[in-house]
């Protein structure tokens, strides 16, 4: 959880950088506001999953008792990007509108990606104790 907090702070703050470049002075139009949020929907769905499956594989391999592996950290955190699927779909579809504006079937839907959002977290996050022979 910490590490989610992190790197969330970490994107809020990569996020006006990597915009700062494409503001004029004086420039306070709602188009920047726009755009910081939409760069930093796209940083943070990146970064987040990223993080977590980089933890997850330095956990799993302190648990082990064995080397850090970039291939497994890569996969778990390829496994771990359908985890923004459900904030995505609320942040684009659910939140802009008033409540007698959305669709009937948002709440499904929003059940369904949190669900897809939750598997896949725990595939991705999930560490496996050592194996002791006997």
């Amino acid at each position: 959880m910490l590490t989610a907090l992190i790197v969330f702070m970490l994107a809020i703050a990569l996020s006006f950088f990597s915009i700062l470049p494409f503001v004029p002075a004086g420039d306070d139009s709602p188009g920047l506001g726009l755009l910081w949020l939409f760069v930093f929907f796209a940083e943070t769905s990146l970064l987040v999953p990223l993080s977590l499956g980089t933890t997850a594989e330095l956990i799993e391999r302190k648990v082990q008792g064995r080397s850090f592996e970039w291939l497994r950290a890569l996969k778990r955190f390829l496994i771990a990007l359908p985890i923004a699927i459900a904030p995505l779909y609320y942040c684009d579809y659910v939140w802009p509108f008033i409540e007698s504006r959305r669709p009937a079937y948002w709440i499904w839907k929003e059940v369904l990606f949190c669900g897809i959002s939750y598997a896949f977290a725990y595939l991705a996050l999930r560490v496996r104790k050592r194996v002791r022979p006997d």
